[in-house]
């Protein structure tokens, strides 16, 4: 039977007449599975240049016979492949991609199943041409020789030749791209750092991250991460704490800003992150390696500006002959894995995959609202080429990044802190409530049921008051309390603002708990007695902390009775008519007001007998006399009297009259 091209999916095809430009059917379903839907137009309108793939088909007699009927043909992407492909080795998809995609073949392939086109591609494994490895990109090419490895296959001496001459072309390419400038610089690391032993002696990995692991030391920060922690995080995290980006919580734990989103994050939710990334500087260092290989002069450049060659490259053979090696070490790619310079915290959603993740340093500061093109225009890159990223003032990213978040950004973001420690205690207290009214609901002591009900009620208030201002706050400054956002604060505004509320806060509890102390048996004795300002020898005997309250009662106490004799004292200085001074005073009245009007009354009778008594001597009038430790007014009128009374006296020596205070 003739052999037929048929669908891959559903190699049984129906016998159907050819369409006009002589393409069979299934040869059409067949090639928009290998080489997609633009091919195939291309193909039935005469004009396709013609892969050996294609020509097949064309050529292909329609098919005879009967044969279960098939679906009609369905479009596919360009150079698209049937799904079952991409279970085969590489090598074999890369041979039916090369066979499907090129024009340049002079194989002709036709099958008939796919497991036909399998046998061909592994048959022609061996004797690939130089055009299809020339065809092949420099990751293809890599891939494709281990895939012959793996499947053990000995490529022939045509195609070993082949690939031998597209690698070198590919590293001298690779040399040329370094020029003759090339330098290393100095890793930063912190002083407890030290590299693996024995990583100076291998060669670095291609895959994987082990060459580039943090070197583990004992954490001097608990309260930030657990017992050990990269030696690079730790000096990271002291870092910042120095600069105060990321601080310590009452509870012992840390916080910290992320400068990559800008919000405070609990400091166990950040990583180290490389700002140029862990697979571009071990790719770079891999890449250098293997063109120091086929160039003499680079290999000598590079090796006598870099003190730590030795260590960073392993070399067999002379560079730029054949048969020479040169490989970075596990040992270089460690340490400009945890060079300090490099590296920055940045919070776990931000380094995941819809974060930075392995973007390009560049792209991701330039797409950062918080960096941008002011921050990459500050900073340019160094205008040579350089394996390990540095700006032109030769810095790393890393360092760059975090002092200019120190500088431009931390200065306004820190006000943030303040919200941390408000949602810190807010979950506490709330937490704190709801365990009491928890253990309260289970508890079967009525005494203990009683006390957890308690304390559930006073915490419900107290939060309901705190969330409460919180929540009036927040309506004010975002608008909706006023229905516009506040007007602007002058300069000591905000102060006044804060002040304000802790006045008030003051006020209130300082009120309350002197109504609370007031309440108490020794503050009330103590008051009864400062309001009769009784001796000390009066006093009960109160012992521990009943005696300070007996004391602020009777403080208290004395406040009022100093007061209201205040009042008394006043009102004997009024009294125009010396007469009316009588002593005692009056009954029926408060006696620290009696005390007060008697005292000043007594004081008034005084004055003027002192005056009388001077003029009846003949001497001049005297004012010291008169008390000094008087209120102003009472010495006012004390001094009124003695001048009245030495009048008074006058009048006697010159024979009897009838004198009138003056008022």
């Amino acid at each position: 039977m003739q052999a037929r091209t048929g669908s891959v999916a559903d190699p049984a095809v129906e016998p159907r007449a050819a369409p006009a430009s002589g393409a069979r059917p299934d040869a059409v379903t067949a090639l928009q599975r290998l080489v997609g839907n633009q091919a195939v137009t291309r193909l039935l309108i005469g004009t396709a240049a013609g892969s050996p793939v294609q020509r097949a088909l064309q050529q292909q007699p329609a098919p005879t016979g009967t044969s279960k009927k098939r679906r009609a043909p369905r479009p596919v992407g360009t150079a698209d492949l049937p799904k079952s492909v991409d279970t085969w080795s590489v090598a074999l998809r890369l041979v039916v991609t090369y066979w499907a995609s090129t024009d340049a073949s002079v194989v002709t392939v036709t099958y008939s199943t796919l497991d036909d086109l399998k046998r061909q591609a592994t048959a022609a494994l061996p004797a690939m041409t130089q055009a299809f490895v020339d065809w092949l990109t420099d990751t293809q090419l890599g891939d494709f020789v281990g895939s012959l490895t793996r499947m053990a296959v000995t490529p022939s001496t045509a195609l070993d030749t082949a690939i031998q001459h597209r690698t070198q072309s590919i590293r001298l390419a690779k040399a040329a791209a370094f020029g003759t400038s090339v330098t290393l610089p100095d890793p930063q690391h912190d002083s407890r750092y030290s590299t693996p032993r024995g990583f100076a002696t291998q060669p670095a990995a291609t895959t994987g991250r082990d060459d580039g692991a943090w070197h583990s030391v004992s954490n001097t920060l608990p309260g930030a991460g657990g017992q050990t922690t990269g030696s690079v995080n730790l000096a990271l995290m002291e870092d910042a704490l120095t600069h105060r980006v990321m601080r310590r919580n009452d509870d012992g734990s840390y916080s910290q800003i992320c400068p990559s989103c800008m919000r405070v994050v609990e400091a166990t939710g950040f990583e180290v992150d490389h700002q140029q990334a862990f697979s571009d500087l071990r790719a770079n260092l891999n890449l250098l390696a293997e063109a120091m290989q086929v160039d003499a002069a680079l290999y000598t450049t590079v090796a006598k500006a870099t003190p730590k060659f030795s260590t960073w490259f392993m070399t067999q053979g002379k560079p730029g002959q054949p048969g020479c090696t040169v490989a970075a070490t596990g040992a270089a790619v460690h340490e400009f894995s945890n060079d300090l310079q490099n590296l920055v915290r940045i919070c776990r959603k931000c380094n995941g995959a819809l974060g930075k993740s392995d973007t390009s340093i560049t792209d991701w500061l330039r797409a950062s609202p918080y960096y941008g093109k002011n921050f990459l225009a500050a900073n340019p890159l160094s205008p040579s080429f350089t394996v390990i990223n540095r700006t032109a003032a030769g810095k790393g990213w890393g360092a760059t990044l975090r002092e200019w978040f120190v500088k431009f950004h931390l200065p306004v973001l820190e006000q943030q802190f303040v919200v941390e420690r408000i949602g810190r205690l807010t979950h506490r207290l709330v937490a704190e409530q709801d365990r009491a009214a928890y253990d309260a609901h289970f508890e079967t002591d009525p005494a203990a049921k009683e006390a957890l009900e308690a304390r559930a009620d006073y915490l419900g208030g107290s939060n309901r008051a705190f969330l409460g201002g919180l929540g009036a706050d927040e309506q004010y400054f975002d608008g909706t309390l006023t229905g516009a956002s506040p007007t602007a604060f002058a300069p000591g505004s905000p102060a006044r603002w804060e002040n304000d509320r802790r006045e008030m806060a003051q006020g209130r509890e300082k009120r309350k708990r002197t109504e609370e102390t007031e309440s108490t048996t020794p503050f009330q004795r103590g008051r009864e007695l400062g309001l009769t300002n009784a001796p000390q020898t009066a006093w009960p005997v109160f012992t521990g902390p009943d005696s300070a309250v007996f004391q602020q009662g009777f403080d208290a106490g004395k406040v009022e009775y100093e007061r209201k004799y205040r009042e008394g004292v006043t009102a004997a200085c009024k009294v125009t008519d010396r007469a009316s001074l009588a002593v005692p005073a009056p009954t029926g009245v408060d006696s620290a007001w009696a005390a007060g009007f008697t005292a000043a009354a007594l004081a008034r009778k005084r004055a003027y007998e002192a005056g009388r008594a001077q003029r009846a001597a003949g001497a001049e009038l005297d004012y010291t006399s008169l008390p000094a430790d008087v209120p102003d007014d009472l010495r006012i009128r004390l001094l009124q009297d003695l001048i009245d009374g030495w009048s008074a006296g006058r009048a006697t020596a010159a024979g009897p009259t009838t004198s009138t205070p003056r008022a």
